[in-house]
């Protein structure tokens, strides 16, 4: 039991972590690799002992190791597919495999639960029994698949919410103006204006808003090594959403 009050906490920290740290568009993979598949190892090796170590299972679960093992599995399996998604996949492509996986997981396992609820004595029988080793080794069983999801993706998520603090921190250096293609052709850019520092600013009549690229040009050279694009194609979205509703009219 003390478990309980020692391994959450440092969960808990682990995942905090990860994801403010994301929340600067820090690149996560070295710390999302070790956590994520060190949980996995560990909810293996859980779930390989609860099979395999004599004695580890009382002979009244004994008829119901099937059933057990189809709830380790559904457990289990996102933590694999987490891994080996924030190991070997693009960020892009790593964050749609863990979301739905872990959408996949959460489903199977109310469905899980509903049906060895609602089905007859025999079931109810069979799920108590389930419970009663899952609900002693939550810690390693339940907390950690959650956990290892769950940062899986916040290390991977586009945190589009942090750009205002993220260019609230431009240094004006003038790097992005300097090889910004826009600068070369269109007047209004001339005279050192800056796309995207002048769309956060709401300045220019949102000219910068509808002339960027998006070709990221800026972002390879930023100091700060901030996706510009990403925030102009967002505000793009916004102002299409806001169009949308008022009949197409950009006023």
């Amino acid at each position: 039991m003390k478990w309980f009050f020692l391994i959450p906490p440092i969960l808990v920290g682990l995942t905090s972590y990860i994801g403010l740290r994301r929340l600067g568009y820090q690149p996560m993979r070295k710390w999302l690799t070790p956590y994520v598949v060190g949980l996995t190892a560990i909810v293996e090796v859980q779930a390989a002992g609860i099979f395999l170590i004599p004695g580890w299972l009382g002979p009244e679960v004994r008829p119901y190791v099937i059933q057990l093992g189809v709830f380790l599995l559904v457990l289990l399996a996102p933590m694999l597919v987490s891994s080996v998604a924030v190991f070997s996949l693009p960020e892009s492509r790593a964050r749609r495999w863990i979301v739905r996986s872990g959408l996949a997981a959460f489903l199977a396992f109310a469905a899980l639960v509903a049906y060895f609820s609602y089905s007859g004595p025999q079931s109810r029988l069979a799920f108590a029994w389930v419970l009663s080793v899952l609900e002693p080794n939550m810690n390693t069983l339940l907390l950690m698949p959650i956990f290892a999801v769950l940062t899986a993706y916040l290390g991977v998520r586009r945190p589009y919410s942090t750009y205002e603090y993220l260019l609230n921190e431009c240094y004006q250096c003038g790097k992005c103006h300097t090889v910004c293609p826009v600068t070369k052709v269109e007047d209004d850019a001339l005279g050192g204006l800056n796309l995207v520092y002048n769309t956060f600013k709401k300045q220019h009549d949102g000219v910068p808003l509808w002339t960027c690229l998006a070709c990221d040009a800026c972002s390879a050279v930023c100091p700060l090594d901030i996706q510009y694009s990403d925030y102009i194609l967002e505000e793009r979205s916004k102002v299409h959403a806001r169009m949308a509703a008022d009949g197409g009219s950009r006023e």
